[in-house]
């Protein structure tokens, strides 16, 4: 997580850091809350189909992350100078 907060904080134009930052809280607390609700509602359905389709729902929204990420990224190495 903290690499994400870097890239975000470090994308962000001059003098707006702490919007970014507050923008990305705020969203990631919202991911949150429906991605609970979501697996939640999916794993309650009180059969192991239920459980299945909330664990490949949780796969799927993370392998569409990371390749959002790493497309948004544009392959910049956003660490610290070498």
């Amino acid at each position: 997580m903290p690499a994400l907060v870097t890239a975000i904080l470090s994308a962000a134009p001059q003098g707006t850091a702490g919007a970014a930052g507050g923008l990305l809280n705020a969203t990631r607390q919202g991911g949150a809350t429906l991605g609970i609700a979501a697996m939640g509602a999916l794993a309650g359905a009180g059969t192991t189909t239920g459980s299945a389709y909330a664990l490949l729902l949780s796969a799927v929204v993370c392998a569409g992350a990371g390749a959002w990420f790493a497309r948004a990224s544009g392959g910049h190495d956003h660490g610290p100078p070498k």
